[in-house]
């Protein structure tokens, strides 16, 4: 696979304001998968995408505040993505 050229797309959709090209560039740096990557960049990525209202992301980023992955354990944090979650599942 070339993870560049994902990388070079998802950077597009990102442009366009695509919540889920955040949540593709937080999985190219969280797994190192790209040159440059880290897990800071991949961490702004996904807020981003959370903020965004991408479920997925809230998921995620609700699971790293829980179990304190690359962040400090905040409860308060991680019950709020879930909440935000949540959301996304009544509306469907």
């Amino acid at each position: 696979m070339n993870f560049n050229l994902a990388k070079e797309y998802y950077q597009q959709g990102v442009n366009a304001g695509s919540p889920q090209s955040h949540y593709g560039l937080y999985f190219l740096n969280s797994a190192g998968l790209i040159p440059n990557a880290s897990i800071s960049k991949a961490l702004v990525y996904l807020t981003f995408a959370a903020a965004d209202g991408y479920h997925i992301a809230q998921m995620a980023l609700a699971y790293r505040y829980w179990r304190s992955i690359n962040v400090d354990h905040n409860c308060e944090l991680a019950l709020m993505y879930y909440q935000q979650a949540a959301t996304y599942g009544r509306q469907i």
